[in-house]
């Protein structure tokens, strides 16, 4: 019989049982867990050194010598090498809800989402400008 509850929701590093109640009341599954079990032998199995997110090109490569002609030079000479080759595009948007202790990220906690309009506002103007350097093919 599905009564809404599901027996086991979250596979993984975390076992959480729902109240039938919570879910009933919220219909989702963003109602509090009754229990939370961690799997001791799951977590040493992952407990071991991994490399940490980061950007890319990494803060290291960043310096004052490379600013908007070098910029410029870098797409110019990416089109012309690879005119029809794809681009891919990573945008941090830094407003979150709420923080993610394991995050390393700039960020702003707010839960108010007009903080971030100025900065989508600059975002979206910086796109138009470097978008015109790039090969429209790409």
């Amino acid at each position: 019989m599905d009564d809404g509850c599901p027996a086991n929701p979250v596979r993984g590093l975390i076992s959480v049982n729902w109240t039938r109640h919570a879910v009933a009341q919220n219909r989702t599954m963003n109602a509090a867990p009754h229990a939370i079990e961690f799997d001791a032998a799951l977590m040493a199995r992952y407990d071991v050194p991994a490399p940490r997110y980061t950007s890319y090109p990494t803060a290291p490569q960043f310096h004052a010598g490379f600013g908007e002609p070098e910029l410029r030079g870098a797409i110019l000479a990416s089109n012309k090498a690879s005119p029809h080759k794809p681009l891919s595009l990573y945008v941090h948007v830094p407003f979150c809800w709420s923080p993610c202790f394991y995050c390393g990220c700039t960020r702003v906690i707010t839960r108010d989402a007009r903080k971030a309009d100025q900065y989508l506002d600059y975002l979206r103007r910086e796109v138009a400008m470097t978008a015109r350097l790039f090969n429209g093919r790409r």
